[in-house]
């Protein structure tokens, strides 16, 4: 991609990095020799649309006044996060819990995104938000096609009327991974189908595929399509497993690129704290940044925001 870089939040990546990379390493070095970090401002790379991380409620309490601003503010001890991603409910009785966040965030400037992580259970043929079973139930009806597109949307206007504009949303939180929690899967002829179809209906930008391990098998197939990727704004992947590289099809296609969820944990409990909020974990955390930029991504956002493992935790 052959654009101009846009470093926001500039301050905020400045004290990323020199925390979670320069500072180990002088001190790993015992200060015999201070890292230097050479700008080329005639080499021109991709666009950065920003850094960010999950508020999913639901699942967790909400965040406090504090922790919004220390996540999302750009002044000292500030984080400075420039992206918040939400969870898209199922249920339309749940939308209001996503709003108090959303909205002090937007006033802040951030972007808002959202992923579904499954459809309301009466559009999938098992007739459950969860999967983990058999495969070919854990998926959307074909004829829940246009209604998914309306609950979609539906979510988009609430949190519009609510002052929240969303600026994506997704079609489908990793729909490679039969998971036992809310889930569902999609083929690579599935999707294609829906964004093709219903891309243009849900009301603002769109996010797909999110799969698990960036496999561009269903981002391929929707990319060859012209009338699908005429409907397709961000290409979404997360890293699980894999080592991020350039996709050039997105490129040629004109699509940004953004990770869109990636943790480092040693599990739930955690079984190595050094790996969740100590040294370790944030080397591996500005690495994983490192690789995703490397490869050419537009942006790059973590998992949950606050947790044992969370991002203001690792990174400040």
């Amino acid at each position: 991609m052959k654009s101009r870089r846009r470093l926001r939040p500039g301050r905020a990546l400045t004290r990323m990095v020199w925390r979670a990379v320069f500072l180990p390493s002088m001190l790993l070095h015992s200060f015999t020799y201070a890292q230097e970090a050479l700008i080329y401002l005639d080499s021109l790379q991709q666009v950065i649309s920003g850094f960010g991380a999950a508020n999913i409620r639901a699942w967790r309490p909400d965040m406090t006044v504090s922790e919004i601003q220390k996540a999302f503010g750009t002044g000292p001890g500030q984080v400075g996060l420039n992206i918040l991603r939400l969870r898209v409910p199922p249920e339309a009785a749940e939308f209001a819990l996503n709003v108090p966040t959303a909205q002090s965030a937007h006033a802040m400037g951030v972007k808002i995104i959202a992923s579904p992580w499954s459809p309301p259970a009466w559009m999938k043929k098992n007739n459950n938000v969860n999967g983990g079973g058999d495969p070919n139930l854990n998926r959307l009806y074909d004829t829940s096609y246009a209604s998914y597109a309306a609950h979609l949307k539906s979510f988009v206007d609430f949190m519009a009327s609510s002052g929240v504009p969303l600026y994506a949303i997704s079609v489908q939180n990793e729909p490679d991974w039969n998971a036992s929690y809310e889930s569902c899967l999609w083929n690579a002829s599935e999707m294609t189908k829906f964004v093709k179809e219903q891309g243009k209906k849900v009301g603002t930008r769109l996010i797909a595929p999110e799969s698990l391990g960036f496999n561009p098998t269903i981002a391929n197939a929707i990319l060859n399509d012209s009338a699908a990727a005429a409907n397709l704004d961000i290409v979404g992947g997360h890293i699980y497993g894999v080592t991020p590289s350039g996709y050039p099809l997105a490129a040629e296609k004109g699509k940004e690129v953004w990770m869109t969820e990636y943790l480092i944990n040693s599990g739930n409990p955690p079984s190595n704290f050094s790996i969740d909020t100590g040294w370790t974990g944030g080397l591996q955390t500005a690495k994983s940044i490192h690789d995703v930029m490397n490869a050419g991504m537009n942006a790059y956002i973590w998992w949950y925001i606050v947790r044992y493992y969370w991002t203001v935790t690792m990174i400040v």
